[in-house]
């Protein structure tokens, strides 16, 4: 493997390092703040250098919705994962992915098992590029064995014995010889009866192994899916309680302005009846004048006629 730089919260100041998280965060900002949030203040959490490009440089490939988000950012902590790892993965869950039929928290699941016991890239992606069954690739990986040259012990002591049978009589005579392949019937008997049965059991135990992981994935899968509806929820509780918070404080000032109106309308209204008292009051007073003035025409008329025809 090669060398690798890693990136730590100490180095997010740094200029190159700032530039790449800028750019993840103008085209795809829930994962920046999904890898953002992860490194920052954590000084144990890093990512690896060449990944961060490969990102920065890819960031139309990945997708921005939480599920895939969650799932790509705890593997980007795994110093095992290579910028062509990451590539791998989003050519079966990626922007431009054709799809798969496998859920992307198995996949996940049985893709870093693969890659935690070094797997090459070339046999991962032969074995995930199938049409197995989750179950069947997850067997195929827990029975995984690098290819080494050896020879079982059957083979190596069948061969010293047909190979140089004259230097076993040489030495120890034909006795020894005979003793010696004696021996090794019986152990190739033994060992193929014990060979046939470990192997039915090893199968057995990778079967049941391969349930439990995909129970496992299941589970991890519900326990991301029920933590992200929490948090949604949170959010969204949040939001409603500030809502709730901003209509009481509208709701009280509108009724402050209500009961001001109020007040206002109970003064007019008494002025109102004040006026109306007023008018009454000065109609009335009218009313008298007139009647006064119409007493005094009457008056200044009988007195005019008294003093025209006197007695």
């Amino acid at each position: 493997m090669s060398a690798y730089n890693m990136i730590y919260s100490s180095n997010m100041d740094e200029e190159g390092v700032i530039e790449k998280f800028d750019v993840i965060k103008r085209v795809n900002e829930n994962l920046f703040d999904s890898i953002y949030e992860g490194m920052n203040g954590n000084s144990s959490t890093g990512i690896r250098e060449d990944v961060l490009d490969y990102i920065s440089q890819n960031i139309n490939e990945f997708r921005s919705d939480w599920d895939y988000v969650f799932h790509i950012t705890a593997l980007v902590w795994d110093q095992k994962m290579s910028p062509e790892h990451i590539k791998l993965i989003n050519s079966f869950f990626g922007n431009s992915a054709a799809g798969t039929h496998y859920a992307l928290c198995e996949f996940v699941i049985v893709f870093t098992e693969a890659v935690q016991k070094d797997i090459p890239l070339e046999e991962i992606s032969r074995i995930l590029g199938s049409d197995d069954d989750i179950v069947d690739i997850q067997e195929k990986i827990a029975e995984w064995q690098p290819k080494e040259e050896h020879c079982d012990s059957t083979t190596v002591e069948s061969e010293v014995v047909v190979d140089n049978p004259e230097e076993y009589e040489n030495t120890n005579g034909s006795g020894y010889a005979d003793m010696l392949s004696s021996i090794v019937n019986v152990m190739s008997y033994k060992d193929s009866h014990m060979d046939h049965s470990a192997i039915a059991i090893q199968g057995n135990f990778n079967k049941i192994i391969a349930k439990f992981q995909l129970a496992v994935t299941e589970i991890s899968a519900y326990s991301a899916e029920v933590t992200h509806a929490v948090e949604k929820d949170r959010a969204e509780n949040e939001r409603l309680r500030a809502m709730l918070e901003f209509q009481k404080k509208v709701l009280n000032s509108q009724q402050q302005i209500i009961n001001e109106q109020k007040g206002e309308i109970i003064r007019l209204k008494s002025v109102i009846q004040d006026a109306e008292k007023s008018q009454m009051q000065r109609e009335e007073i009218n009313n008298k004048i007139l009647e006064l003035q119409a007493l005094t025409y009457a008056s200044t008329s009988q007195e005019k006629i008294g003093s025209d025809y006197p007695y």
